[in-house]
């Protein structure tokens, strides 16, 4: 079931000297999936995020959330938000920003502080930080502070732009667990990030919009395609006349990658790595260096991680990318 459904969504920003934010976006978030939004600034991502949010209006095209009207109150009800600057009320101390705003979220009293004790374990801010006024948080306390009212109410979505921004490496392992512990019970989740090894880890599926224009939209795995570079970790073979002599092993290897027709290979302390013409080839090679004698002990394929296929959409990278230090995946 799609939660969110775009369909030619037009935002346009100024008088004369107009800017078209959005321009015929179209795409839906389905129910119980973490969306990743992903594009160069200035792309649209945040103007969507705030159509959907009902901050700003579109211009023309059709928007829905839960297949209701954007700001209306049943839709305002089940949402949770993140924005990327956020600027809260610095006089009140982290536990009193998030009793208003489970106020807010409908929970009854007798339930607030059991719930916000919840989040607070979620995000990782202690009991002594909580206390604090919010003008004495740091960055990446705010984000903490800021996803911590983003849960309260349990929202059934939740957007969350940039919600890695300021913190560490611990910060942002524990944002994406988060992320991924909201889908668990119930949630569905749509984040935009610039870091794109985060998106990585997390999304389920990706949109890549440029100039309020959809340019890919696809399931991560879809998108990470692995190529037709191959690594395979040899033992060598021994034969009475050439011991482990390792000309003999370049020999041997160059004909059985000729056999299949490949370009190409390099040995490299007892790493084979080849182009083959295609994934097919794979079980191939591995069955001739078998029958050859070699000793497989791992083939490893070649993966475009997602910063390569952001890349590559945007122009940055060759057809025939080759990367150095490949993201893989054990293929036997």
């Amino acid at each position: 079931m799609a939660l969110i459904e775009a369909e030619n969504l037009v935002k346009v920003f100024g008088g004369t000297g107009k800017v078209r934010a959005l321009d015929g976006l179209s795409l839906n978030v389905e129910e119980g999936e973490v969306f990743g939004l992903l594009g160069p600034n200035g792309s649209g991502k945040t103007t969507f995020v705030k159509c959907c949010l009902n901050i700003i209006f579109p211009t023309s095209g059709k928007l829905s959330i839960f297949g209701m009207r954007p700001g209306s109150m049943r839709v305002t009800k089940q949402i949770g938000y993140l924005p990327e600057s956020p600027n809260f009320y610095e006089q009140l101390t982290g536990r009193s920003f998030l009793h208003y705003h489970s106020e807010l979220a409908g929970i009854p009293i007798t339930q607030r502080s059991k719930r916000i004790d919840e989040v607070l374990e979620k995000v990782k801010l202690d009991r002594g930080a909580s206390r604090r006024r919010l003008r004495t948080y740091s960055k990446g306390m705010l984000q903490r502070i800021g996803l911590a009212q983003a849960l309260i109410g349990r929202p059934r979505l939740m957007f969350l732009d940039e919600p890695q921004t300021g913190l560490d490496p611990i910060g942002r392992r524990q944002i994406k667990d988060v992320m991924r512990q909201a889908v668990s019970e119930g949630s569905t989740v749509l984040f935009s990030s610039h870091v794109l090894g985060d998106v990585e880890d997390v999304a389920d599926r990706v949109a890549i919009i440029d100039k309020g224009k959809l340019r890919k939209i696809a399931p991560l795995t879809d998108l990470t395609l692995h190529t037709n570079r191959v690594l395979i970790r040899l033992a060598p073979v021994r034969t009475m006349n050439a011991g482990t002599d390792k000309n003999f092993h370049v020999e041997e290897l160059g004909k059985i990658v000729n056999q299949l027709g490949a370009g190409s290979f390099e040995y490299i302390d007892g790493v084979l790595i080849c182009s083959l013409r295609n994934e097919e080839d794979t079980p191939k090679l591995v069955n001739l260096l078998v029958g050859s004698g070699f000793e497989v002990y791992e083939v490893t394929q070649e993966r475009m991680s997602l910063e390569d296929v952001f890349l590559a959409e945007f122009g940055e990278l060759p057809s025939s990318h080759n990367a150095e230090e490949p993201r893989s995946r054990q293929v036997s």
